[in-house]
């Protein structure tokens, strides 16, 4: 089945993938869990864990700072990849999930950020701005018409 903005995460022995459904990914979010890569994953029993426009999809990688976890989360409320909010994670096993909200991160006059990933002292987040484009329909239908062209 086709998963929106698959995130892994490994913790105390088991592996978790955080993801959105195809028809619902930008409000509802979905967890399983492994003992292993390898293995089938499992429907957590909580889920959906999340059921909310403003932090549900997926917004970059869990984050471990202070022995706490954090997960972001795009604020799709009035606008795709709004703003980020960043949910402490203060439960997570195979059989519990819980979290509770911390702040927003926001890029002025901007939409976005609706990514951030940390990596030591680096960073990579993405952002937008939301213009008319005459030409945007144009590229789209290029871009249509060139995948299609590569996939036979």
């Amino acid at each position: 089945s086709r998963i929106i903005d698959g995130t892994f995460f490994f913790n105390e022995g088991l592996y978790y993938l955080f993801f959105g459904k195809h028809h619902n990914a930008d409000s509802v979010l979905n967890l399983f869990y492994s003992d292993s890569i390898e293995n089938e994953f499992k429907p957590h029993p909580k889920n959906p864990i999340v059921i909310n426009p403003s932090n549900a999809r997926m917004g970059g990688q869990i984050l471990s700072y202070e022995n706490k976890l954090y997960r972001l989360g795009q604020n799709n409320c009035f606008g795709y990849g709004e703003k980020l909010s960043l949910n402490e994670i203060t439960n997570i096993d195979k059989h519990n999930y819980c979290e509770k909200f911390i702040t927003e991160i926001q890029i002025s006059n901007f939409k976005g950020p609706h990514t951030l990933n940390i990596n030591g002292d680096k960073f990579l987040f993405d952002f937008y701005e939301d213009r008319f484009s005459i030409f945007a329909g144009l590229r789209r239908l290029l871009l249509l018409f060139k995948t299609k062209n590569q996939s036979k």
